[in-house]
């Protein structure tokens, strides 16, 4: 007879998150090709058309935040890519 476990929304996000964390170890993932293709997404994110329609109202500055953050990220990609950040 089995026994029915209940988990916690954070317990099966955990159990998930390693099941997929140890299905990537074992396969080979490449990371260079995976960054690229992060920092090609980062580009069409329509962030100025995300500012455009906040302007004005009381989120604008959470926005601001996250395209500082988001031109931070994008710059520090670039960087990596073109080889300033390897080490």
């Amino acid at each position: 007879m089995s026994t029915i476990v209940r988990l916690t929304e954070n317990e099966l996000r955990d159990i998930m998150h390693n099941c997929v964390t140890r299905a990537l170890m074992k396969e080979h993932v490449d990371h260079e090709r995976e960054i690229k293709l992060a920092q090609q997404a980062l580009c069409k994110f329509p962030l100025s058309d995300v500012g455009m329609r906040l302007e004005g109202t009381k989120f604008y500055s959470q926005y601001q935040k996250m395209k500082d953050a988001a031109i931070e990220l994008n710059n520090a990609l670039i960087q990596y890519i073109r080889g300033e950040g390897k080490n």
